[in-house]
């Protein structure tokens, strides 16, 4: 944003004006992908209806008192934002088989938003992870740290972080031939290119964010893991199989997406590969909401409520049904 507060509109950006070409000739340097283009739609569009109801029913449910659900709602709210980018705003580009050049300040701004919510979303899913390890080793500190409203100073660092991302990294841009947002617009000939104008658009916030993501989620995952396992150890639960199963849900989507785009800095990797990246990508902006929808017992029992498909059920519905969990160091989103 501050490159185009600079130099006061995005062509005028050095390195990004698009008047080598007219809007027929760079419509011909792009490809539709109708299919691809439709499937990610539609996924994004589904995702943004079911957070909505989803994150209604923790305020409705009360669970948002508990302060991981706290974070989750932030989490909810940024995955919202970054569902725009990475599956509606991608799928409706994919169907117009467009390139930079073809929508250059709408392109440039939604790459800035899908950025900036992949970073907070990075930020809120460790900050969540971080909350239940230190809430199953020593839950007074996790007191001290996160319980009333010290968990909305957390929760500020990562809006702020989200903001300063958007702010001073340099933009991703959307490419059909690609199938991805890269940090090239690719408005310059190879031939001409040179070291310096490659770093002009190097995103070094993204690529250090992925990396450190990727390593302390894995890590902070198997850890928690383990810990439940151990506090289950004898009993036969179900809470204690789901934690496992949703942690490598979230790690493996987060991971292979993570590291697609940083593979992309240094080699171009097979279509294939950036295909199933692009889709990791909008399944881990997508795939919270439809764990909370499967996996949690009350938020489940209320949406089906809340679609007239079950009957209200006051036991399920009570925060108290949920206190346990607090104290056994399961999931917020465990069955």
């Amino acid at each position: 944003m501050n490159r185009i507060i600079l130099y006061g509109s995005v062509e005028g950006i050095p390195y990004y004006n698009c008047s080598a070409k007219t809007s027929e000739e760079w419509f011909a340097t792009g490809l539709q992908r109708p299919l691809f283009g439709w499937t990610i739609l539609i996924f994004g569009i589904v995702i943004e209806m079911f957070y909505i109801p989803t994150i209604y029913m923790m305020f409705r449910t009360k669970l948002v008192h508990m302060t991981c659900y706290k974070i989750i709602v932030c989490l909810g709210v940024t995955d919202m934002l970054a569902t725009l980018t990475c599956s509606i705003f991608s799928g409706w580009l994919f169907i117009q088989g467009a390139v930079f050049c073809n929508y250059p300040t709408f392109i440039y701004l939604a790459g800035m938003l899908g950025l900036s919510g992949w970073c907070m979303a990075c930020g809120s899913t460790l900050l969540l992870v971080v909350n239940r390890v230190i809430d199953v080793l020593y839950r007074p500190l996790s007191e001290f740290l996160f319980d009333g409203k010290r968990v909305f100073f957390s929760i500020a660092l990562i809006v702020t972080y989200g903001l300063i991302v958007a702010m001073f990294s340099p933009s991703i841009i959307f490419n059909s031939v690609i199938m991805a947002w890269i940090a090239d617009p690719l408005t310059i000939d190879p031939e001409y290119k040179t070291e310096e104008i490659s770093d002009f658009y190097r995103n070094h916030v993204q690529s250090t964010n992925n990396w450190i993501f990727v390593s302390c989620t894995c890590s902070l995952y198997t850890v928690y893991c383990v810990l439940v396992n151990k506090m289950q150890r004898g009993q036969k639960s179900k809470a204690s199989r789901s934690v496992f199963i949703q942690s490598s849900i979230i790690c493996s989507f987060n991971t292979f997406a993570a590291m697609c785009y940083n593979a992309m800095v240094f080699i171009p990797p097979p279509p294939w590969v950036v295909v199933i990246g692009e889709l990791c990508w909008s399944l881990v902006h997508g795939c919270p909401a439809i764990i909370y929808l499967t996996m949690n017992r009350t938020i489940r029992s209320e949406f089906l409520t809340f679609l007239k498909i079950k009957k209200p059920n006051k036991k399920v519905t009570d925060i108290s049904s949920t206190s346990n969990m607090r104290h056994t160091g399961m999931s917020p989103t465990s069955n």
